[in-house]
């Protein structure tokens, strides 16, 4: 016998309904389920478009600023629904989620409906101790994984951390912490050597 886990709504679910972890066996036995979902698309293809390979175009939607409220839709297919999101539009989208390492993932969009236009969520504003991998896993960044974050009041610390191999990476990190890069983020430009960016894929 298996072991199922499910929360009975009386409305389209919140985006953190389906993404808050639960334990892996309850994530997994939701591989393959159909949900339908409303929000607001905070970026789409045009502006992360991918290089079709490991770095794939995507549309972001969000339907709050709590953490677990941003879902990814990835180009997949040269028909895929995802593309034809546009930023600013409010949607209800319907797909069928998919599991990666214990983490939920919307898969391809199997119908979509433009509702209307809306503002787009104002960046969430963290620090980047609070959002970096913690010892016990990815929780601590992982809610934000999707929505938009914005790091006020940071200092660039460590430049080429992976040195000597070159990749045009360095690490932001909060004005106050900056003596402790275990509380930084990695991050890069689009004109790093590794290109895992908003363009292409891992060279």
């Amino acid at each position: 016998t298996s072991d199922y886990f499910y929360k009975v709504v009386d409305s389209y679910p919140k985006i953190s309904d389906i993404k808050i972890p639960d334990t892996v066996s309850g994530i997994r036995n939701m591989q393959g389920a159909s949900v339908t979902i409303e929000g607001i698309v905070m970026s789409d293809s045009s502006e992360i478009y991918g290089a079709r390979f490991q770095n794939q175009a995507r549309a972001i939607i969000q339907d709050g600023s709590t953490p677990y409220s941003g879902a990814a839709f990835y180009r997949q297919g040269n028909n895929s629904k995802a593309m034809l999101l546009k930023r600013g539009q409010k949607v209800r989208v319907t797909s069928r989620l998919q599991e990666f390492g214990g983490v939920v993932f919307f898969g391809n969009i199997d119908s979509m409906e433009v509702i209307g236009s809306d503002t787009p969520y104002q960046p969430v504003k963290l620090s980047t101790a609070n959002f970096t991998t913690n010892p016990s896993g990815v929780e601590g960044s992982d809610q934000w994984r999707d929505m938009l974050v914005e790091f006020p009041n940071i200092v660039i610390g460590t430049i080429e951390p992976s040195s000597p191999q070159l990749t045009g990476e360095f690490i932001i990190v909060d004005e106050n912490a900056q003596q402790d890069m275990s509380k930084g983020i990695r991050v890069e430009t689009d004109d790093s050597a590794l290109k895992y960016t908003t363009r292409d894929c891992i060279v």
